[in-house]
């Protein structure tokens, strides 16, 4: 499924059966010095942390997904953070 929020970028989720996830970021600017792209599935409306990116590739998630939930990319500190700081920079939900 695609994630958009031109200008922002450009990515597809690619969600597996057993809800094993792939982020696959196809546009988006590098993340400045001292930050990170942080990727967040929220389950039962409350954002769960999923993983970190610095640059367009592939993101494996460290969380599964399951259909009805929403995933967002945020854009956090260096290391990740507990919540998520800012509105998202993409977000699917998952059919």
């Amino acid at each position: 499924m695609r994630m958009r929020n031109p200008p922002a970028g450009a990515a597809d989720l690619v969600v597996a059966p057993d809800g094993e996830a792939a982020l696959v970021v196809r546009t988006l600017a590098p993340a400045p010095e001292g930050k990170d792209y942080e990727i967040w599935v929220f389950e039962s409306g409350v954002p769960q942390r999923a993983g970190l990116f610095e640059r367009p590739g592939v993101a494996l998630l460290e969380r599964r997904v399951e259909p009805g939930q929403m995933v967002a990319v945020t854009l956090e500190a260096d290391g990740g953070v507990e919540a998520p700081t800012g509105a998202p920079i993409l977000t699917a939900s998952v059919a």
